[in-house]
Order: structure tokens, then C-alpha cells, then sequence
């Protein structure tokens, strides 16, 4: 398949406690990266769908054992996926070594500063056009 996705960005902080908020426009919902400190990882992976009958938000959550990214993955897909009213998975890895308390409330609210200036661009169409990969010879 070749073609053209739709990519947003936003980030909060700074040095060690960065966070990147990464969108990928999908044809029907968003895929998004939450990730940043010392090592950005895949530590956990949410999903959140406004059911077709009722419109109510459904959620599930894969993390990572001994990871805590669902506590940033699951909130995030479910603001954005009642915001846009579409499936969202939000793919969340944030590390610091050896984090203190306040280090990891710091990169928890950076984390949300970065949602929330993504939502912004979202909303404003800001997005950069990038060349999808060509999956098929």
C-alpha cells in the first residue's frame, strides 16, 4: 500500500523529563505515541471506541508487567477518543532512572501538557503530510 498519513506533534518539557506526543491520522481514529524521559519505550498500549448502539466509550489496556504507562495510556485514548468521537490507541512509554515520586509526577504532567497541545494542533488541522511506506512489492 503506498500513499500519504497524517502526522501531528506536540511536546512538553524539557532535558530528562521531555514528552513527546506523537498522531498518526488512520482513515477511521488516531494512533498515538506518549512517549519520553531517559528511555522512551512501549510500556503499555490503550484502546478507547465510542460503541456504534450507545456511543459509550469502550477501553482496554495491555501493559507491560511492572510498567505504569497504562496510567497515562488509558485516560489519554479515552479523552481523545470522546473528544474525536473515533478508535484511538495510545501506545505510552515514559522512563527516568531511578525516579523519585516527584520525577515521575513531573513526567505525568508533562505528559498531559503534550496531550493537550496535541489535541490544540489536532483541532487546528496542523498536521505534516509524510510518504507511507510502500507494504506491498
Amino acid at each position: 500500500m503506498k500513499g500519504f498519513t497524517l502526522f501531528c506533534k506536540a511536546s512538553a518539557g524539557r532535558g530528562k523529563f521531555k514528552v513527546e506526543a506523537l498522531a498518526f491520522k488512520v482513515s477511521e481514529g488516531l494512533v498515538v505515541m506518549l512517549v519520553g524521559g531517559e528511555k522512551p519505550h512501549v510500556g503499555a498500549v490503550a484502546l478507547s471506541y465510542p460503541e456504534a448502539e450507545t456511543g459509550k466509550l469502550a477501553a482496554s489496556l495491555l501493559s507491560v508487567p511492572r510498567h505504569r504507562n497504562g496510567e497515562v495510556a488509558k485516560p489519554a485514548s479515552r479523552l481523545l477518543a470522546r473528544k474525536f468521537k473515533v478508535p484511538v490507541a495510545v501506545v505510552a512509554g515514559l522512563h527516568v532512572d531511578n525516579a523519585t515520586r516527584k520525577d515521575v509526577e513531573k513526567l505525568v504532567s508533562n505528559a498531559g501538557k503534550a496531550l493537550e497541545r496535541l489535541v490544540e494542533a489536532l483541532e487546528k488541522g496542523k498536521f505534516i503530510f509524510m510518504e507511507a511506506a510502500n507494504l506491498h512489492p
